[in-house]
């Protein structure tokens, strides 16, 4: 499989091909096939009897497409590299040496939320992390006093129930050298007889 140099949502220009000059935003990406699916760029219609005609995006060979710089007017085709910069790595045009700006999209089961979609999930976003920080605060707050009077609670609590089973398990084993007794004695009593 090859390395794509183009992601979805880009803005390509068509370089070779019957749609050559053509441009449009990347739909999708088919990277097994190695073909992109461009919007407005070879454009189909599928007719079936007794239905409206269809049309629909076909695809486009990715070696036919590239990313371009408007340079005076004109489109010219542009390589793409990477380049790290501050841990962060991003894709540069190398004829202008300029930033691909990726499309600012929130993606959700495929589909795009709008600006104000985006802006709410934002907003609730920063109102959790304020709600959070609250009650970090107040966590602090709490005096040292009242976590000490809870905490001997909870080992009393604690040593009841150690207590309540060492009770119960001495109660058994006293049952058991009651019971083991009282047929060593009836044992006793049944040899006596016999002799």
């Amino acid at each position: 499989m090859q390395k794509f140099r183009i992601k979805s949502r880009d803005q390509v220009l068509v370089v070779a091909g019957k749609y050559k000059g053509a441009t449009g935003e990347v739909q999708k990406i088919d990277r097994e096939k190695g073909r992109v699916f461009i919007s407005g760029v070879n454009v189909i219609t599928r007719n079936k009897k007794g239905q409206q005609p269809q049309q629909k995006v076909a695809s486009i060979a990715v070696s036919n497409v590239s990313l371009f710089v408007e340079k005076d007017g004109k489109k010219i085709p542009s390589k793409v590299k990477r380049i790290v910069e501050n841990g962060v790595s991003k894709r540069v045009l190398v004829k202008t040496g300029k930033e691909v700006i990726e499309s600012a999209y929130v993606k959700k089961s495929s589909n795009l939320l709008s600006e104000e979609a985006v802006k709410k999930i934002v907003e609730k976003a920063a109102a959790e992390e304020k709600a959070k920080k609250k009650t970090e605060v107040k966590a602090e707050e709490v005096p040292e006093t009242k976590a000490a009077a809870v905490t001997p609670k909870a080992t009393k609590k604690t040593e009841s129930k150690a207590k309540d089973v060492a009770t119960k398990a001495a109660k058994k084993s006293t049952d058991t050298n009651a019971k083991k007794s009282t047929t060593a004695k009836k044992t006793t009593k049944k040899a006596g007889e016999a002799k």
